[in-house]
Protein backbone atom coordinates (compact mmCIF):
# COMPACT_ATOMS: atom_id res chain seq x y z
CA UNK A 1 0.00 0.00 0.00
CA UNK A 2 1.68 3.44 -0.69
CA UNK A 3 -1.16 6.34 0.09
CA UNK A 4 -3.93 3.80 0.75
CA UNK A 5 -3.50 2.38 -2.76
CA UNK A 6 -2.17 -1.12 -4.27
CA UNK A 7 1.23 -1.09 -4.98
CA UNK A 8 0.57 -3.13 -8.32
CA UNK A 9 -2.18 -0.47 -9.34
CA UNK A 10 0.03 2.41 -8.05
CA UNK A 11 3.10 1.36 -10.29
CA UNK A 12 0.75 0.65 -13.26
CA UNK A 13 -0.96 4.19 -12.86
CA UNK A 14 2.50 6.03 -12.90
CA UNK A 15 5.10 3.98 -14.55
CA UNK A 16 5.52 6.20 -16.75
CA UNK A 17 6.91 8.14 -14.32
CA UNK A 18 8.87 6.18 -12.78
CA UNK A 19 10.63 4.40 -15.01
CA UNK A 20 11.94 7.72 -16.82
CA UNK A 21 13.10 8.97 -13.68
CA UNK A 22 14.97 5.63 -12.51
CA UNK A 23 16.71 6.00 -15.52
CA UNK A 24 17.54 9.98 -16.28
CA UNK A 25 17.93 10.24 -12.11
CA UNK A 26 21.56 8.83 -11.68
CA UNK A 27 22.84 10.83 -15.02
CA UNK A 28 21.40 14.24 -13.66
CA UNK A 29 22.72 13.85 -10.26
CA UNK A 30 26.49 12.60 -11.68
CA UNK A 31 26.08 15.52 -14.44
CA UNK A 32 25.66 17.97 -11.26
CA UNK A 33 28.46 17.03 -9.25
CA UNK A 34 30.79 16.51 -12.55
CA UNK A 35 29.41 20.40 -12.99
CA UNK A 36 30.12 21.59 -9.58
CA UNK A 37 33.73 19.92 -8.76
CA UNK A 38 34.66 21.24 -12.24
CA UNK A 39 33.98 25.23 -11.53
CA UNK A 40 35.83 24.45 -8.07
CA UNK A 41 38.59 22.98 -9.38
CA UNK A 42 39.17 25.78 -12.27
CA UNK A 43 38.46 28.49 -9.55
CA UNK A 44 41.29 26.83 -7.24
CA UNK A 45 43.52 26.18 -10.21
CA UNK A 46 43.18 30.23 -11.53
CA UNK A 47 43.19 31.77 -8.30
CA UNK A 48 45.47 29.64 -5.87
CA UNK A 49 47.68 27.50 -8.44
CA UNK A 50 48.99 30.27 -10.34
CA UNK A 51 51.63 29.96 -13.30
CA UNK A 52 54.71 31.02 -11.04
CA UNK A 53 56.44 32.71 -14.62
CA UNK A 54 53.51 34.84 -14.56
CA UNK A 55 52.89 35.44 -10.72
CA UNK A 56 57.36 36.47 -11.13
CA UNK A 57 56.76 38.93 -14.09
CA UNK A 58 54.11 40.18 -12.13
CA UNK A 59 55.39 41.01 -8.65
CA UNK A 60 58.42 42.37 -10.12
CA UNK A 61 56.54 44.60 -12.46
CA UNK A 62 54.10 45.67 -9.14
CA UNK A 63 57.83 46.55 -7.61
CA UNK A 64 58.75 48.86 -10.58
CA UNK A 65 56.22 50.68 -10.75
CA UNK A 66 56.43 51.85 -6.79
CA UNK A 67 60.20 52.33 -7.63
CA UNK A 68 59.35 54.74 -10.40
CA UNK A 69 57.40 56.51 -8.20
CA UNK A 70 60.08 56.93 -5.71
CA UNK A 71 62.09 60.32 -5.31
CA UNK A 72 63.29 61.16 -9.05
CA UNK A 73 66.55 62.04 -7.21
CA UNK A 74 67.16 58.93 -5.99
CA UNK A 75 66.41 56.50 -8.87
CA UNK A 76 69.56 57.77 -10.93
CA UNK A 77 72.32 58.80 -8.88
CA UNK A 78 74.73 56.28 -9.69
CA UNK A 79 74.79 57.28 -13.54
CA UNK A 80 77.21 59.56 -14.23
CA UNK A 81 76.13 63.08 -15.98
CA UNK A 82 79.14 61.98 -18.83
CA UNK A 83 76.77 59.04 -19.52
CA UNK A 84 74.13 61.46 -20.62
CA UNK A 85 76.01 63.68 -22.89
CA UNK A 86 76.16 62.22 -26.24
CA UNK A 87 79.58 63.00 -27.27
CA UNK A 88 81.45 62.39 -23.87
CA UNK A 89 79.43 58.98 -24.57
CA UNK A 90 80.98 58.71 -27.88
CA UNK A 91 84.41 59.27 -26.89
CA UNK A 92 84.25 56.93 -23.84
CA UNK A 93 83.49 54.01 -26.64
CA UNK A 94 86.47 55.00 -28.87
CA UNK A 95 88.92 54.67 -26.08
CA UNK A 96 90.23 51.26 -26.29
CA UNK A 97 91.72 51.18 -22.76
CA UNK A 98 88.43 50.14 -20.13
CA UNK A 99 87.60 53.01 -18.24
CA UNK A 100 86.74 53.39 -14.59
CA UNK A 101 83.15 53.94 -15.17
CA UNK A 102 83.03 50.27 -17.13
CA UNK A 103 84.84 48.89 -14.18
CA UNK A 104 82.28 50.23 -11.91
CA UNK A 105 79.08 48.88 -13.71
CA UNK A 106 80.87 45.84 -14.20
CA UNK A 107 81.63 45.05 -10.55
CA UNK A 108 77.98 46.03 -9.45
CA UNK A 109 77.03 42.46 -9.95
CA UNK A 110 73.19 40.98 -9.59
CA UNK A 111 72.55 37.65 -7.92
CA UNK A 112 69.06 36.86 -8.75
CA UNK A 113 66.77 33.83 -8.73
CA UNK A 114 63.94 33.07 -10.94
CA UNK A 115 61.41 30.17 -11.33
CA UNK A 116 63.37 29.35 -14.64
CA UNK A 117 66.76 29.40 -12.54
CA UNK A 118 69.59 31.85 -11.02
CA UNK A 119 70.75 34.93 -13.41
CA UNK A 120 73.83 36.60 -12.83
CA UNK A 121 73.72 40.11 -14.13
CA UNK A 122 75.52 43.64 -14.88
CA UNK A 123 75.20 46.29 -16.87
CA UNK A 124 77.67 47.19 -20.10
CA UNK A 125 77.47 51.00 -20.33
CA UNK A 126 79.17 50.60 -24.14
CA UNK A 127 76.90 48.22 -25.86
CA UNK A 128 73.92 49.58 -23.41
CA UNK A 129 73.32 46.02 -22.83
CA UNK A 130 72.12 44.27 -19.91
CA UNK A 131 74.79 41.24 -19.93
CA UNK A 132 73.52 37.99 -18.08
CA UNK A 133 74.93 34.17 -17.81
CA UNK A 134 71.96 31.71 -16.90
CA UNK A 135 72.32 27.55 -16.58
CA UNK A 136 69.03 27.41 -18.66
CA UNK A 137 66.93 28.94 -21.36
CA UNK A 138 64.82 31.80 -20.06
CA UNK A 139 62.53 34.17 -22.15
CA UNK A 140 62.86 38.44 -22.39
CA UNK A 141 59.94 38.35 -20.05
CA UNK A 142 61.85 36.89 -17.19
CA UNK A 143 65.28 38.29 -17.98
CA UNK A 144 63.33 41.90 -18.41
CA UNK A 145 62.03 41.29 -14.88
CA UNK A 146 65.53 40.61 -13.19
CA UNK A 147 66.57 43.67 -15.29
CA UNK A 148 63.91 45.41 -13.24
CA UNK A 149 65.44 44.51 -9.77
CA UNK A 150 68.95 45.59 -11.27
CA UNK A 151 67.38 49.10 -11.54
CA UNK A 152 66.04 49.37 -8.92
CA UNK A 153 69.14 47.78 -6.34
CA UNK A 154 71.76 49.94 -8.33
CA UNK A 155 69.65 52.93 -8.88
CA UNK A 156 70.02 53.58 -12.31
CA UNK A 157 66.34 53.15 -13.84
CA UNK A 158 67.04 55.37 -16.79
CA UNK A 159 69.05 52.40 -18.18
CA UNK A 160 66.06 50.23 -18.45
CA UNK A 161 64.44 51.39 -22.37
CA UNK A 162 61.60 49.19 -22.71
CA UNK A 163 59.01 52.04 -22.64
CA UNK A 164 56.14 48.89 -22.22
CA UNK A 165 56.78 48.99 -18.55
CA UNK A 166 57.56 52.47 -17.88
CA UNK A 167 54.87 54.84 -16.72
CA UNK A 168 52.37 56.12 -19.40
CA UNK A 169 54.99 54.81 -22.03
CA UNK A 170 58.00 57.10 -21.71
CA UNK A 171 60.76 56.87 -23.52
CA UNK A 172 63.74 56.42 -21.24
CA UNK A 173 67.19 59.73 -21.82
CA UNK A 174 69.13 57.44 -23.57
CA UNK A 175 66.70 55.88 -26.48
CA UNK A 176 66.20 59.79 -27.09
CA UNK A 177 69.62 59.96 -27.40
CA UNK A 178 69.97 56.92 -29.52
CA UNK A 179 66.99 58.19 -31.99
CA UNK A 180 68.53 61.46 -32.16
CA UNK A 181 71.83 59.78 -33.45
CA UNK A 182 70.31 57.52 -36.35
CA UNK A 183 68.41 60.73 -37.49
CA UNK A 184 72.09 62.27 -37.07
CA UNK A 185 73.49 59.46 -39.01
CA UNK A 186 70.66 59.71 -41.84
CA UNK A 187 71.15 63.37 -42.33
CA UNK A 188 75.00 62.73 -42.87
CA UNK A 189 73.79 59.88 -45.57
CA UNK A 190 71.29 62.31 -47.28
CA UNK A 191 74.52 65.20 -47.45
CA UNK A 192 76.95 62.41 -48.70
CA UNK A 193 74.00 61.66 -52.13
CA UNK A 194 74.10 65.08 -52.74
CA UNK A 195 77.38 65.58 -52.90
CA UNK A 196 78.46 62.87 -54.96
CA UNK A 197 75.07 63.31 -57.10
CA UNK A 198 73.00 60.32 -56.03
CA UNK A 199 69.62 60.69 -56.28
CA UNK A 200 67.13 57.42 -55.44
CA UNK A 201 63.92 59.10 -56.73
CA UNK A 202 64.72 59.20 -60.58
CA UNK A 203 62.63 57.65 -63.06
CA UNK A 204 65.28 55.30 -63.88
CA UNK A 205 63.46 52.90 -60.94
CA UNK A 206 60.24 51.08 -61.52
CA UNK A 207 57.63 52.98 -59.49
CA UNK A 208 54.36 51.54 -59.01
CA UNK A 209 50.83 52.75 -59.40
CA UNK A 210 50.23 55.78 -56.60
CA UNK A 211 47.21 54.93 -54.39
CA UNK A 212 46.22 57.97 -52.59
CA UNK A 213 43.40 57.38 -50.20
CA UNK A 214 41.10 59.65 -49.32
CA UNK A 215 40.79 61.88 -45.72
CA UNK A 216 38.19 58.80 -44.24
CA UNK A 217 40.90 56.42 -44.86
CA UNK A 218 43.68 58.24 -43.77
CA UNK A 219 41.87 58.89 -40.44
CA UNK A 220 41.50 55.12 -39.57
CA UNK A 221 45.20 54.42 -40.71
CA UNK A 222 46.10 56.70 -37.93
CA UNK A 223 43.89 55.26 -35.42
CA UNK A 224 45.25 52.01 -36.20
CA UNK A 225 48.73 52.77 -35.40
CA UNK A 226 49.85 51.10 -32.40
CA UNK A 227 52.21 52.95 -30.00
CA UNK A 228 56.33 52.74 -30.70
CA UNK A 229 57.80 50.08 -27.39
CA UNK A 230 61.86 49.97 -27.61
CA UNK A 231 62.88 46.55 -25.67
CA UNK A 232 66.19 46.13 -23.75
CA UNK A 233 68.88 44.74 -25.03
CA UNK A 234 70.61 41.42 -23.53
CA UNK A 235 73.60 39.76 -24.09
CA UNK A 236 73.79 36.28 -22.49
CA UNK A 237 77.38 35.05 -21.86
CA UNK A 238 76.48 31.44 -21.05
CA UNK A 239 76.68 29.09 -18.04
CA UNK A 240 77.16 30.47 -14.75
CA UNK A 241 80.09 28.29 -14.19
CA UNK A 242 82.12 30.41 -16.87
CA UNK A 243 81.57 33.69 -15.40
CA UNK A 244 84.72 35.16 -13.15
CA UNK A 245 83.17 36.85 -10.31
CA UNK A 246 86.20 37.89 -8.73
CA UNK A 247 87.61 41.05 -10.57
CA UNK A 248 91.31 40.55 -11.34
CA UNK A 249 93.51 44.01 -10.47
CA UNK A 250 97.08 44.63 -11.64
CA UNK A 251 99.65 44.88 -8.57
CA UNK A 252 102.78 46.88 -9.18
CA UNK A 253 105.78 45.68 -7.43
CA UNK A 254 109.40 47.23 -7.72
CA UNK A 255 111.71 45.62 -9.79
CA UNK A 256 113.85 43.37 -8.39
CA UNK A 257 117.78 44.11 -9.29
CA UNK A 258 119.34 41.44 -11.58
CA UNK A 259 122.41 39.16 -10.16
CA UNK A 260 125.30 40.44 -11.24
CA UNK A 261 128.18 38.54 -12.69
CA UNK A 262 131.63 37.51 -10.89
CA UNK A 263 133.26 39.74 -13.75
CA UNK A 264 131.26 42.24 -14.01
CA UNK A 265 131.49 42.65 -10.25
CA UNK A 266 135.40 42.91 -10.47
CA UNK A 267 135.34 45.37 -12.66
CA UNK A 268 132.48 47.84 -10.52
CA UNK A 269 135.29 47.10 -8.11
CA UNK A 270 138.40 48.62 -10.47
CA UNK A 271 136.18 50.91 -11.19
CA UNK A 272 135.28 52.41 -8.11
CA UNK A 273 139.52 51.95 -6.96
CA UNK A 274 140.02 54.01 -10.31
CA UNK A 275 137.87 57.07 -9.07
CA UNK A 276 139.26 57.04 -5.66
CA UNK A 277 142.89 57.32 -6.18
CA UNK A 278 141.86 59.92 -9.16
CA UNK A 279 140.18 62.44 -6.37
CA UNK A 280 142.64 61.56 -3.39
Amino acid sequence: MIFGIPFQSFFHKYAKFIIPGLITGPFLIWYGVHFYLKYTLNKVTTTIIANPVDRFIEDRHKKFQKFCESSKDKINQNISDELYDAEEYQKLINRNSQTEIEQQWKSRILFDSTPLGNVIMYYDIYKHAFVYSCDTNISYAVVNACAMKYVEVFLCKDFFKDNQYLPENQLSPFTVMEIEQDKKEKEKEKKKKVKFGINWNDDVFLKGKSMKPNSNEQTIIKQEKEPVFYHNVFRNIGKIYNVAILQKYEIHTKQKAKPMSYKNFKSFLYQEDMNVTKYS
